[in-house]
């Protein structure tokens, strides 16, 4: 009897693991061959979890602690909070997923909008990178991994990242005139980063 006990315990146990698994998304628009890992599977429940939150606070779940990838994630969790109502809820789809490199993989979502019947709307597709750790999977925004072949150059407070050239004598405009705009209302000088995109 003892032994039964255990063994439907058990059995209870894995359900309810497999289940929470795949609460927070879908891995049904995924080819067949992609299999991810439990490990990522949980993480990824546990950030879309705390996405569904409306504010994103879990900053272990983040690759560096990074400031940025904080900042992106609330903005999610803001625009599927506005989105959603007691009549619509959000449903999330991975849509792609592939290794980069040693131990990163990017992943696309799909967030949908569905209504009472059931019908699905699509509102946003956001792109993250999974950083594989010894035993864990932590995120961030691709941002790092889209820029890593690109230039810096610091002037003044300013750092340009750039890819291919750097108007210099702009550069140097722009950074001269926020030291003007910090001295004329008397604040200390912004560090900004600055992405120059082809965009």
């Amino acid at each position: 009897m003892k032994t039964h006990f255990y063994l439907l315990t058990f059995l209870v146990t894995i359900a309810t693991i497999e289940s929470y698994a795949q609460e927070e998304f879908s891995l049904s628009f995924l080819d067949q061959s992609i299999k991810l890992e439990n490990t990522l599977i949980l993480q990824l429940d546990n950030l879309f979890s705390e996405i569904t939150k409306g504010e994103f606070s879990n900053r272990k779940l983040l690759i560096n602690d990074d400031p940025l990838s904080l900042s992106v994630f609330n903005e999610i969790a803001l625009l599927e909070l506005a989105a959603a109502d007691s009549t619509m809820s959000i449903n999330r789809e991975i849509i792609n997923y592939y290794p980069v490199g040693m131990n990163r993989y990017v992943i696309q979502v799909a967030s949908y909008v569905s209504d009472h019947l059931q019908k699905n709307n699509l509102f946003l597709i956001w792109t993250f990178v999974a950083h594989k750790t010894k035993d864990t999977y932590l995120f961030s925004t691709p941002l790092d991994y889209y820029t890593t072949q690109w230039k810096t150059k610091i002037i003044s407070s300013v750092t340009y990242f750039y890819k291919r050239d750097l108007n210099l004598p702009r550069a140097e405009l722009f950074a001269h005139k926020n030291k003007i705009f910090s001295n004329k209302f008397t604040q200390q000088e912004v560090n900004i980063k600055f992405y120059m995109t082809g965009d």
